[in-house]
């Protein structure tokens, strides 16, 4: 092991060597207090010692970190919505083939297919408007 150190020593330019990692290690000590630090003030947690300028910083962190995930959450609500409404498309498209392969399309007058519709469902005319759900932004908080 001691030959293995002399010849990593050995191989280090002039200056770097035990007392470099020293500093290292020291600085990552300090980076790593200060992150945790951080997370205390983020988790709201020993805030008294900040001054105001330092807590309108924060507020301010908190706000924009909270404005990505709103934004976030509503990008994937959003991309929910357009696959459930894909889905919705596909399910009225296999029921209308399915009820024109049991019932027809021109022999059956409108009032004997909707007795046969259970749940209470009628099929109208505009029955191959597939149905669209929206998402609406709720209204901004001042």
């Amino acid at each position: 092991m001691n030959m293995a150190r002399q010849i990593y020593d050995a191989m280090q330019p002039e200056g770097v060597g035990y007392e470099f990692w020293q500093r290292e290690v020291a600085n990552l000590r300090q980076q790593l207090q200060s992150l945790k630090e951080q997370h205390r003030h983020y988790m709201g947690e020993q805030l008294c010692g900040l001054s105001v300028k330092e807590l309108k910083g924060l507020e301010s962190q908190l706000e924009m970190s909270l404005q990505g995930i709103r934004m976030q959450k509503e990008q994937i609500l959003t991309d929910e919505i357009e696959e459930l409404n894909e889905k919705s498309n596909l399910v009225h498209q296999q029921n209308m083939e399915l009820f024109n392969k049991v019932y027809g399309t021109t022999a059956v007058n409108s009032e004997s297919r909707n007795a046969c519709i259970p749940y209470g469902m009628s099929i109208s005319d505009d029955s191959h408007v597939p149905n669209q759900l929206q998402v609406r932004r709720p209204n901004q908080q001042t």
